[in-house]
């Protein structure tokens, strides 16, 4: 497939801790994206509803909602549940959900660029 540019791109499933992600991905390996998106209402619902289902999951695994960690992205203790491991990074659900509507408009592409300082997450 010729993806931007005249780029060639594939489209793979990877695995990440919890969850299977589709990534294209550029000739040269790096995730390829179109630039920024507009997300409809939907979608940005959709991935909302997406998001709670690891914070439901983790509760019915018996994590209490005292139980916290802390996350990679906001710097703060965050509750446990619904924390998502990224390659080395591990975020909140609120930060999670944050980089999961980022990604999907285009603004980050991975983990690594997440949060933007201009966009750090201020709870």
């Amino acid at each position: 497939m010729v993806g931007e540019e005249g780029h060639i791109a594939r489209s793979t499933t990877v695995s990440f801790s919890r969850h299977d992600v589709s990534i294209r991905e550029g000739a040269d390996g790096s995730p390829a994206l179109a630039g920024r998106r507009t997300l409809t209402a939907g979608q940005v619902v959709a991935i909302r509803a997406v998001m709670q289902l690891f914070v439901d999951e983790d509760i019915a695994k018996g994590i209490t909602p005292d139980q916290q960690l802390d996350c990679d992205a906001c710097d703060q203790p965050r509750p446990a549940a619904g924390y998502i491991r990224y390659g080395e990074r591990s975020f909140c659900n609120r930060c999670a959900l944050e980089y999961e509507l980022q990604r999907a408009r285009g603004i980050v592409r991975t983990a690594s660029e997440f949060p933007p300082t201009a966009l750090r997450p201020v709870w």
